[in-house]
């Protein structure tokens, strides 16, 4: 159910920003579902000589780093009013012959022996990749990562 909202939460903000862009005539922004968690990086030693030797260090230094998912899109309003996205997402696609692949737009994945270059994401669920040929092929979108 959280993932559920936390993706309806990124696609209403996603579509609020591309109705933004549409209007600035194209701008970037960031999208973020994170948490900042602190952890160390140098610990002190807490022994007071011979009195007592077995005390564990304590940390001394920290920092943070976030964690979890950040969307960072591109939007450009081209000819026409047609907002064009570059959102670097990945895809888990199904070939006919049942096997598995992740791609990504513009970048090549090896499926087998075969290189298959990510192209784009169609509607109803469908992804399409060049394979050496160049033919275009429809791939059955799994996941969206």
């Amino acid at each position: 159910m959280r993932k559920s909202l936390i993706y309806a939460s990124l696609a209403a903000t996603a579509f609020g920003f591309l109705s933004l862009a549409k209007e600035a005539g194209g701008t970037s922004a960031t999208i973020e579902s994170v948490k900042e968690i602190s952890y160390p990086t140098e610990w002190q030693s807490q022994a007071i000589g011979d009195l007592d030797p077995d005390r564990p260090p304590i940390p001394s230094s920290f920092q943070v780093r976030k964690v979890g998912t950040s969307l960072t899109i591109d939007a450009i309003v081209s000819g026409g009013g047609v907002i064009n996205v570059n959102a670097p997402l990945r895809y888990l696609v199904l070939f006919p012959n049942g096997m598995k692949a992740e791609f990504e737009n513009d970048r090549t994945t090896v499926v087998g022996k075969t290189a298959y270059r990510g192209v784009r994401a169609e509607g109803f669920g469908f992804y399409i990749a060049r394979d050496p040929r160049g033919k275009e092929l429809p791939l059955r979108i799994i996941s969206v990562k």
